[in-house]
């Protein structure tokens, strides 16, 4: 179920950081009316500056991380298990 939450944030904040590049190359390209430019260049840097971030009640990001600690930990406590032979 985890794994349905956080894979998906985590493609998200991946393909908003290739919008950025996306909208700096337009940016950069194009040379259209000023309005526009001036919306793509407050767009680009709102973008930048601000990124896309998922989070549980800003505790922690819902990002692959996650899944590695959680990963890390499950085997952890695995190995201690069989030390112990419980």
């Amino acid at each position: 179920m985890l794994l349905w939450i956080v894979v998906p944030c985590s493609l998200t904040m991946a393909e908003s950081v290739k919008f950025v590049s996306i909208l700096r190359k337009l940016e950069m390209e194009s040379h259209n009316d000023r309005k526009v430019d001036g919306m793509m260049s407050l767009m680009c840097l709102q973008c930048h500056h601000l990124p896309v971030e998922f989070s549980a009640v800003g505790v922690f990001e819902l990002n692959m991380s996650l899944l590695y600690t959680i990963w890390g930990a499950m085997t952890t406590f695995l190995v201690m298990l069989l030390q112990f032979d419980i």
